[in-house]
């Protein structure tokens, strides 16, 4: 039996070393393009209306966490039949992400009532119609991640949010008020999954394989599990607040928080991804 040939070292360096660059492009201008959102919102929304926004955005990303399934990490870690196991991971991406949208859908109203703002109905529909969008494109991005593409990822990763920024604060500026982020996020979420399909070298498109689909779950599970307590460690702060001294205070604290973690993520964010990306390369 023909061993596996041992990875090239110096490559996998090389590679990591430039998906560090491509990546901490893309952070610090995703990053600036927040800032430059941020200070707009702040200066033409009370305090009031970016607490909603916040709820809209908590619900958003809370289920994108649960509907990723840890597909994407499942995915980067696959041996064998990758464009099939691909192509099972889309197919599981958009059911979850249909299904778990249409939830948020049905439930907004109570949502927006537990954090005492049943004007955030809207707003909570609106993202929830994101939801699918954006757990199926973390199937693309993963590809472009297996392969080190980061040059590639950083087209979908990037470009939208700059335009997006452009949307949202051209929207503010002529008083459209909370769905003016919530258009740009949209067309960032429209415009982030088109490109990501686009600069893929190889499309699955969609298809089934029952025994694919579970060993993706198998792998994928205890990522998703660990990305959902992450994310309750690191936003049930924000659940207190709104709840129990409403969507006022929660306006604040949204604003401040994001303003000061901010160059701690543009740092952190692009070394961790890019490195734990490389070691996985590196163990196959």
């Amino acid at each position: 039996m023909a061993q596996r040939p041992e990875p090239d070292s110096a490559g996998l360096d090389r590679r990591a070393a430039r998906g560090t660059l491509w990546v901490g492009a893309s952070s610090w201008l995703n990053r600036l393009m927040l800032v430059a959102v941020l200070a707009v919102l702040a200066m033409r929304l009370s305090p009031r209306e970016l607490g909603i926004l916040s709820v809209g955005g908590l619900c958003q990303n809370a289920l994108i966490i649960l509907g990723s399934l840890g597909l994407a990490d499942a995915l980067v870690y696959q041996r064998e039949r990758v464009s099939e196991a691909a192509a099972t991971a889309l197919t599981l991406a958009a059911i979850a992400g249909v299904l778990i949208g249409g939830v948020l859908v049905a439930a907004a109203p109570a949502v927006a009532a537990f954090f005492r703002v049943p004007e955030a109905t809207g707003v909570i529909r609106a993202y929830a119609l994101m939801v699918p969008l954006s757990v199926v494109k973390q199937v693309p991005f993963a590809q472009l991640t297996r392969e080190l593409a980061f040059n590639w990822r950083f087209v979908p990763e990037t470009l939208p949010r700059i335009v997006a920024a452009g949307v949202t604060i051209g929207l503010a500026l002529a008083g459209v008020g909370v769905w003016s982020l919530v258009i740009g996020d949209g067309v960032a979420s429209v415009l982030s999954l088109v490109l990501c399909f686009a600069v893929l070298p190889a499309r699955s498109g969609f298809s089934w394989h029952p025994d694919l689909a579970a060993g993706l779950w198998r792998y994928g599970k205890h990522i998703a599990a660990t990305q959902s307590f992450d994310f309750a460690l690191q936003n049930i702060d924000y659940v207190l607040v709104g709840r129990l001294l409403g969507p006022i205070a929660l306006g604040y604290y949204s604003l401040a928080f994001r303003i000061a973690i901010l160059p701690f993520l543009a740092i952190t964010y692009a070394m961790a991804r890019n490195g734990r990306m490389a070691m996985r390369n590196a163990s196959e």
